[in-house]
């Protein structure tokens, strides 16, 4: 850090027991720090007291979102203002619209119980009473893969692809392919980047309605958001943008615009102006 020479340090997560704690620690010029977390942790319960020091020494406070906001001041207090992650818009410019005749569904994310893929899973029966075509890809990997892979009922087997790991390539094609993207994390989550990303590629997504879901997308505006845990609603959402092409579109062109409020630019514009505030206040205190 003394090399560096840094007018200001922005850390991210600065209570986590990392470098960014060290950073916080040693930093002598403008702190400025991320909090992503919208569950409180183990750290924030055993050490809320003697981390407030540190707390104070921050100069600029930023949440992702309204759930890492409520989470981080509802143990240290208020003061935290909101920047939400980025999303590169640009990189999903030449996603096009999705062929009005698709049928495709796809998942893409971990493989795990938070990001909710078992929900899409047990909702597939309803799913396909619904709609016969309908096609799912559950894109990714992780813990959880190998048992919904098995549990997958074998009349539904052709009509259920996982694909496994994925890489940047490989998500642009699938999004490309896609007609409805669903997201049915059930917690977890302080910002749904990969939300994000599929708003940015112009689909209509069917997600949770999670806290850092509702953060990202607008119920009816730009997603459709079912409660979370729950796959009679997520089939019934998903069913309903199927069989309604123009709906689907609509929605998807709605979707790509909200997604610009994430772009880079538009963040990193933000960002800099709290490193210009957090400069000018450590001047004006002469700290």
């Amino acid at each position: 850090l003394r090399r560096a020479r840094a007018d200001v340090i922005h850390v991210h997560e600065p209570f986590t027991p990392s470098t960014s704690l060290l950073a916080s620690i040693s930093a002598r010029v403008p702190l400025v720090a991320t909090f992503h977390a919208s569950v409180r942790s183990r750290v924030y319960r055993i050490a809320g007291l003697p981390l407030r020091p540190l707390w104070k020494k921050i100069i600029v406070r930023i949440a992702v979102s309204q759930a890492a906001r409520d989470t981080v001041e509802g143990v240290f207090g208020p003061g935290v203002r909101i920047i939400p992650n980025g999303v590169d818009v640009a990189h999903y410019a030449d996603i096009g619209p999705p062929p009005p005749t698709g049928r495709e569904v796809l998942y893409f994310g971990r493989i795990e119980t938070r990001k909710g893929p078992q929900i899409l899973v047990e909702a597939l029966p309803a799913l396909f009473a619904a709609v016969p075509d309908a096609h799912v890809v559950i894109a990714g990997d992780g813990p959880l893969r190998e048992k919904l892979e098995s549990s997958v009922p074998s009349a539904l087997r052709k009509q259920v692809i996982f694909t496994g790991h994925f890489d940047e390539a490989d998500r642009l094609a699938l999004l490309s392919a896609s007609t409805v993207v669903a997201l049915p994390a059930i917690g977890g989550e302080s910002f749904g980047i990969t939300l994000a990303e599929a708003m940015a590629a112009g689909r209509a997504v069917v997600a949770s309605s999670i806290p850092g879901y509702a953060a990202v997308a607008r119920g009816g505006l730009d997603a459709f958001l079912v409660p979370p845990g729950d796959p009679s609603a997520l089939a019934g959402g998903i069913a309903g943008l199927l069989r309604d092409p123009a709906k689907a579109a609509a929605l998807g062109a709605a979707a790509r615009e909200r997604a610009r409020t994430f772009d880079w630019p538009v963040v990193a514009s933000q960002i800099e102006e709290a490193y210009h505030e957090a400069i000018s206040a450590r001047s004006q205190s002469g700290r």
